[in-house]
């Protein structure tokens, strides 16, 4: 049967709002071992102002929404076999849970939080942001093993859903970023450096916490089929 007789059932109907909820979930989730991206909005936010901070995390938000959107489509697309299945795609989610958290432990401490790159605009620092962020393939994987941790691939669907996921992303994930840059820019000043560099230390052990907790999520059905 030619492919996009095999797509059409998917495609024109069967939106469902659930999916901007679980996307919004999912940028938020998926930003937290994002350390970097952190930094990176935090440095521009004190070193050149909240505006250039905000382009910074606008950019990363929507490489996320994209790679969200493309592992989306993934997850659709194979959700016709999650019956038969379904244990396949949690071991492999485990596997890439396990290595990003394996990855997020072994990351370099934070050191500074001084920038000293080139003054810009905010229109350099978002285009810069997108593309750092948007040439990063394994997020897809990533954004998979989520999907797979919360039974995305399990519930009925339309293939356009896949927009859905994507725009939930993109207002998680700004959100994430947000929330840093308004902490730098009304106390990164007022607070010692020494002090705000522990705190965001500390966000890698969150980030183990929350990868632990996927994997919990992802691999219960699989020791326990009968829950």
């Amino acid at each position: 049967m030619p492919v996009i007789a095999q797509l059409l059932p998917y495609l024109p109907y069967g939106l469902s709002p659930f999916f901007v909820g679980a996307g919004l979930v999912l940028g938020l989730v998926f930003s937290v071992p994002l350390v970097s991206g952190v930094v990176w909005c935090v440095q521009l936010t004190l070193g050149r102002g909240m505006r250039q901070g905000l382009a910074a995390g606008t950019g990363i938000a929507l490489a996320q929404g994209f790679w969200a959107g493309l592992a989306a489509v993934a997850i659709f697309l194979l959700a016709q076999f999650s019956d038969k299945a379904d244990w396949v795609f949690r071991f492999g989610a485990a596997g890439i849970l396990t290595a990003m958290g394996f990855a997020v432990v072994q990351s370099r401490k934070i050191t500074t939080l001084t920038y000293d790159g080139p003054l810009e605009h905010s229109w350099p620092i978002f285009k810069t942001s997108f593309a750092v962020a948007a040439t990063m393939p394994m997020r897809l994987l990533g954004y998979m093993a989520l999907m797979i941790s919360c039974s995305l691939h399990l519930r009925p669907h339309a293939l356009l859903n896949a927009f859905l996921v994507a725009g939930g992303v993109v207002v998680g994930s700004w959100a994430w970023w947000f929330y840093f840059v308004l902490l730098a820019y009304f106390f990164g000043k007022r607070v010692p450096e020494d002090i705000t560099l522990r705190s965001m230390n500390r966000l890698r052990l969150l980030s183990l916490a929350v990868f632990t907790g996927l994997f919990l999520i992802c691999t219960t059905p699989l020791l326990f089929p009968g829950m």
